[in-house]
């Protein structure tokens, strides 16, 4: 089960960091110049901590394996943000 939640946390904190830095880069582009928006790592840190967060609200029961899910995903979601950028040119 925590192997799914990790990668559950993974790949919505990519995506959610995929949605920031678009919405963001079409208002105010010189905001991707500057931590967190242009460092993958920061943006991996707290885009996994706001989806664990929304996710230990909803199931308060299991914080434990939300914790642990959020710290493999924020390397779920780092080399999936990384990959997006490589390929997306």
């Amino acid at each position: 089960m925590t192997l799914t939640i990790a990668l559950l946390f993974g790949l919505a904190a990519s995506g959610l960091t995929a949605i920031f830095r678009v919405t963001i880069g079409d208002r105010k582009p010189e905001w991707l110049l500057h931590k967190p928006l242009s460092c993958d790592l920061c943006m991996s840190f707290w885009t996994t901590a706001a989806v664990a967060a929304g996710w230990t609200l909803e199931h308060p029961t299991t914080v434990i394996e939300g914790a642990i899910g959020a710290l493999a995903g924020i390397g779920g979601a780092l080399l999936v943000t990384k990959a997006a950028n490589r390929l997306g040119g």
